[in-house]
């Protein structure tokens, strides 16, 4: 009995000792959606929940999770026409190109940033060794077809990137 107590207790001092001290996020990807939490899922094996794309030479970033379950994606773009994507806050305006997005594919609904519907979407981290972006990111995005808008809020991810 004492080795099982001890064994459990050399097991919570490794994970403890394990965590992580900085602020970066963990892997993966989440958000709130209206206040409530909100992760991606997929039921394909083939395809990821959740992806970043570095293209153009580094100047477009796009952010795109799913969840096939509730047939719902959220996601982030941002385009700096002649200037590298680095680590720094972006606002999310709609109005030169950066946007967040929610698309709910099961009611047909899309919402986009826009003006009055805005968001920032910060990089905290690229780690051009290991291939991994990580950031935080919030927004509010509206549909123009039913005059409805959500609220994105509380976003993190640090997700391993593919280059185009």
């Amino acid at each position: 009995m004492i080795k099982l107590y001890i064994a459990l207790f050399a097991c919570l001092t490794l994970t403890l000792a394990c965590k992580k001290s900085n602020n970066e996020p963990d892997s993966g990807f989440k958000c709130k959606l209206n206040g409530k939490k909100w992760r991606p899922y997929n039921d394909d094996f083939k395809s990821r929940e959740a992806e970043i794309h570095l293209q153009n030479n580094g100047q477009e970033i796009f952010i795109l999770a799913t969840n096939s379950r509730s047939l719902e994606a959220i996601g982030v773009g941002i385009y700096t026409p002649g200037k590298r994507i680095l680590p720094g806050k972006y606002t999310l305006d709609g109005k030169t190109g950066p946007r967040g997005f929610y698309d709910n594919n099961a009611t047909h609904e899309s919402f986009y940033t826009q003006s009055g519907y805005e968001g920032v979407l910060e990089i905290l981290k690229i780690d051009t060794v290991k291939l991994r972006i990580s950031g935080t990111f919030y927004f509010k995005a509206y549909d123009e077809t039913t005059k409805l808008s959500v609220d994105v809020t509380k976003g993190e991810f640090n997700l391993a990137y593919v280059t185009y």
